[in-house]
């Protein structure tokens, strides 16, 4: 108690203009003329800022327990702190914020007090663009030149920085609306707090998030279970409303909202074509609220397919903070085009769905950089373009990268579990086992004439290996046994392997011991 008391009357000794702030934990505190603030290190890349104009909120919990390492220079009327991804100097009247990374300026925040508010104004850089802010239904998702009400104030810069406002009420955002220069927040009260995260990419600011914030979400196989609607459908669904749903999705993933849910049964009161669509965007989506009827038993053989998948995307939220759904923004951050786009987004890292939203007999998809296979017709095609795809009624356009692992279930109940490999880059999955709570690791890598498929698997269970766009091979072992090549798929069994030369696969079957580590190598 005497150690504590010492620190907080150190603290106390730290006031504007008298040197560097003692530091308490992984806190530095400044006791101004008017109020306090407090700069909290929560990792190297991910800061707490707290101004208080009126009277101390007392000492909150520390967010990191174990020491950020931060060294800290007085600069006079500045203070500046640097760590290892960051360098921030705080003026020490606390009304002037500037953040710098290695590669540059990120942010410039002034504050100041205005009235019953509080306002946080920033620099805007010529292009960048901005996301977030809670769920809306519009197409556009840099929300660049909008003024907003959120009480969702989580926000994504294309800079590679992220802001988290923890304040009562709602916040407005005017980016850039007002003043194409600048980008300003204003909070009530007499107290602005946020968090200031590094990424550089969005996933990395997700991730800062999830241990700043601690506002995990996860859903397991359990959640996948179809759910009864609360109360029947009111009027009539449309397809401006399915294209708002897509929209929104999206909007909620760059809010850190991580776990999407979806009504379905409105759609389905609706019938016809857009009840069929809208259950097609419905398998990928966690908590699924629908009636039985045929609409859904033709989707459900599709998401019972997809279980590995989001239950392996179900850990992740917990895990990364990372959500199910990532718009193009999101997964090619660099890719200025695709951006523009929100009529289409990847479901995890693997799978980008384009959802057919209208009577259409073709739809345009932008494919980012890669390789890009159609898993409904097997074609492939170049990335970092846009091309026109034919839809047919059973499925929308799904398509897969190369350097991907795809999990499916098999087909039928016992069938062996499915891994599909696209080349000829290397690919991981990591397979998210429930009841142990741990995953099983999953590589595939060519060497040279070689194919390398490897699987260290935390459960005894079947695999079938199927590797995409491959030609016919001479040989596959199986550590030192050479595996036996059979004619047609429907006679493999562990041990066995087929080449389909059709639609140039490879199909390999083997059983994973528990805790083993079963190599396949193939040869060509």
């Amino acid at each position: 108690m005497r150690i504590l008391a010492a620190a907080i009357g150190l603290l106390c000794a730290s006031v504007y203009g008298q040197g560097v702030p003692v530091r308490l934990a992984n806190t530095f505190e400044l006791h101004l003329a008017q109020g306090s603030a407090q700069i909290e290190w929560v990792s190297p890349s991910t800061f707490r800022f707290a101004r208080n104009w009126g009277a101390p909120s007392g000492s909150a919990a520390p967010i990191n327990t174990a020491t950020v390492a931060v060294a800290v220079e007085d600069l006079g009327a500045r203070l500046r702190f640097r760590t290892r991804y960051l360098t921030v100097e705080l003026a020490k009247d606390a009304g002037r914020l500037d953040v710098q990374a290695r590669e540059g300026p990120l942010a410039s925040a002034t504050l100041r007090r205005e009235g019953n508010l509080v306002a946080v104004e920033n620099p805007v850089a010529a292009a960048e663009r901005f996301y977030g802010l809670g769920s809306r239904r519009t197409a556009n998702l840099d929300l660049r030149g909008s003024l907003v009400e959120t009480k969702r104030p989580f926000l994504i810069s294309s800079a590679g920085y992220g802001e988290y406002f923890r304040t009562p009420g709602a916040s407005t955002f005017d980016l850039a609306s007002s003043r194409p220069d600048r980008w300003r927040t204003t909070v009530p009260g007499d107290r602005v707090e946020f968090f200031f995260y590094y990424g550089p990419s969005p996933k990395d600011i997700l991730g800062e998030h999830l241990v700043a914030a601690a506002e995990a979400e996860y859903f397991g196989a359990a959640d996948l279970a179809i759910r009864k609607p609360s109360r029947p459908s009111a009027g009539q669904a449309s397809w401006e409303e399915l294209r708002g749903t897509v929209y929104a999705l999206q909007h909620e993933s760059m809010s850190a909202m991580l776990a999407p849910s979806f009504d379905l049964s409105r759609y389905q009161a609706s019938g016809g074509a857009l009840a069929a669509r809208a259950s097609q965007l419905a398998a990928f989506l966690p908590t699924l609220y629908a009636s039985p009827d045929e609409t859904l038993r033709a989707m459900l053989d599709w998401r019972t397919r997809l279980i590995p998948y989001l239950v392996a995307y179900g850990y992740e939220a917990r895990v990364r903070g990372g959500p199910l759904i990532h718009p193009l923004a999101m997964q090619f951050p660099k890719d200025a085009v695709a951006a523009r786009y929100s009529g289409e987004f990847m479901v995890g890292d693997e799978l980008l769905v384009a959802p057919v939203l209208g009577t259409l007999e073709t739809v345009r998809v932008y494919l980012p950089p890669g390789i890009w296979t159609d898993l409904r017709t097997n074609q492939v095609y170049q990335g970092r373009q846009e091309i026109t795809v034919p839809t047919v009624p059973e499925q929308m356009p799904i398509f897969t990268r190369n350097g991907t692992i795809l999990p499916l279930a098999g087909e039928a109940p016992g069938a062996p579990l499915e891994l599909h490999y696209f080349p000829k880059l290397g690919a991981e999955f990591f397979l998210f086992e429930e009841d142990l709570a741990d995953v099983s690791q999953l590589h595939a890598a060519p060497a040279g004439e070689f194919l390398r498929l490897e699987s260290e698997s935390l459960k005894a269970r079947t695999y079938e290996w199927i590797v995409h766009h491959t030609p016919a091979c001479r040989k596959v072992t199986l550590g030192n046994t050479e595996l036996v090549q059979v004619a047609t798929r429907a006679r493999l069994a562990p041990g066995t392997w087929y080449y389909d030369p059709a639609a140039e696969s490879l199909h390999v079957v083997v059983t994973a011991a528990a805790d083993g580590d079963e190599i396949v190598n193939v040869s060509f």
